[in-house]
C-alpha cells in the first residue's frame, strides 16, 4: 500500500508560500485525531522530497522527529538528485532514482503502509501507476497561493473512489482509493494510442 495523507486548504492548496504550515495548526498529524492517528500506526516507512525534508529539517528536533507531532517512528527515505548532501543525516536514507526508492521503501514497510510526503514525489508516484490511496484532510480555510496537492501541472488524469468521509474537529477527511483502468479500458488506451500516432506521421502526396 502506497498511499498520501495531506492537510489541504479548499481551494487545493497542501503548503502556503514559501512553505509555510502554520494554517494547519498541525490538525492532520494530532494522533488524538482517529484518522490520524490510524494512519500513523500503519505507516511502516516514509518516503519523502528534498523539498519536505529541507523544511522540516528546520525544526526543533530535526526533519523525522516532528512527523505526526514525533508520534511516529521508522526508516525515511529521501528522494533527491544530491544523495551526497544527506549523507551526514543519518535519521535518513537519501536515494536517487524514484523506482529504486519505491522498491526500497517497500521493502522497508515490511508489510505496512509506505507513506508520500512532498507534492512533486506524489505527482510522480501517480503518473507511475503506483499511487494506491490519497487521504486529505481539508482545513475550512482560503489558502489563496502556495504548493498545490500534486504540484506543479500538468498532472495526469486518474479516476478515485471514495472510500470514507468523516471529521476530526475542524477538519473534513476524505479517503480516496486510486482506481485502476480495466483490462478492456487499458486496451482501449493503447488502440487509441496507436490511431493517435499513425494519424499524426506525415502522409505521402498523392501522384
Amino acid at each position: 500500500m502506497i498511499r498520501l495523507h495531506v492537510a489541504m486548504s479548499l481551494d487545493g492548496f497542501i503548503a502556503g508560500p514559501g512553505h509555510d504550515m502554520s494554517w494547519t495548526g498541525g490538525a492532520e498529524y494530532d494522533t488524538s485525531s482517529e484518522l490520524a492517528d490510524q494512519v500513523a500506526r500503519s505507516t511502516g516507512v516514509v518516503l519523502a522530497g528534498r523539498g519536505w525534508y529541507d523544511v522540516a529539517s528546520a525544526d526543533e528536533g530535526g526533519a523525522v522527529a516532528g512527523i505526526y507531532g514525533g508520534a511516529w517512528s521508522g526508516p525515511v527515505l529521501v528522494l533527491t538528485h544530491h544523495p551526497e548532501r544527506l549523507a551526514s543525516d543519518t535519521t535518513v536514507e537519501a536515494v536517487s532514482d524514484l523506482g529504486t526508492a519505491l522498491a526500497r521503501a517497500e521493502e522497508l514497510a515490511d508489510g505496512r503502509a509506505v507513506s508520500i510526503f512532498g507534492a512533486d514525489v506524489a505527482r510522480q508516484v501517480l503518473e507511475l501507476g503506483r499511487l494506491d490511496e490519497i487521504i486529505v484532510q481539508i482545513v475550512p480555510l482560503i489558502l489563496g497561493d502556495g504548493v498545490r496537492l500534486f504540484g506543479e501541472p500538468p498532472t495526469p488524469q486518474v479516476r478515485l473512489e471514495r472510500t470514507y468521509v468523516g471529521e476530526s474537529g475542524t477538519l473534513t477527511d476524505i479517503r480516496f482509493r486510486v482506481s485502476r483502468p480495466s483490462t478492456s479500458e487499458a486496451r482501449l488506451d493503447l488502440i487509441n494510442d496507436g490511431r493517435d500516432a499513425t494519424l499524426s506521421k506525415p502522409q505521402p502526396d498523392g501522384d
